[in-house]
């Protein structure tokens, strides 16, 4: 089942094509689905909204791009640091959107953290 995961959907066969081809491309779809669907159900509600109509190569590609953007926010996060001179409530502001970036994710910071 890996190659599913890994390579985008195949165009289905055309009508005139072989019986093999055919059952082969139904295995795929088949194998796609209890993928699709094991992938659905380990995420949280609002995740399982946003992946519900992409297929799972499409659902494994967007989640490395949510990886890429969780790792990019929470570096920000960790490293920021109030500048000499400015309010503090810009800086709570900021800290506040970038925790509330990384749920949006669906990486939850535990109360005590954020």
């Amino acid at each position: 089942m890996g190659y599913v995961s890994n390579s985008p959907l195949p165009k289905a066969p055309d009508d005139d094509a072989t019986y093999q081809e055919h059952q082969e491309y139904r295995k795929w779809i088949d194998e796609e689905n209890v993928i699709q669907c094991i992938m659905l159900a380990s995420m949280n509600p609002e995740l399982q909204k946003q992946h519900e109509h992409m297929d799972a190569y499409t659902i494994l590609v967007h989640d490395v791009e949510g990886m890429t953007a969780r790792y990019e926010i929470s570096k920000e996060l960790f490293r920021s640091k109030m500048a000499e001179g400015t309010y503090v409530n810009d800086h709570v502001l900021k800290m506040i959107n970038l925790i509330e970036g990384l749920g949006k994710l669906g990486f939850a910071m535990d109360e005590e953290l954020s």
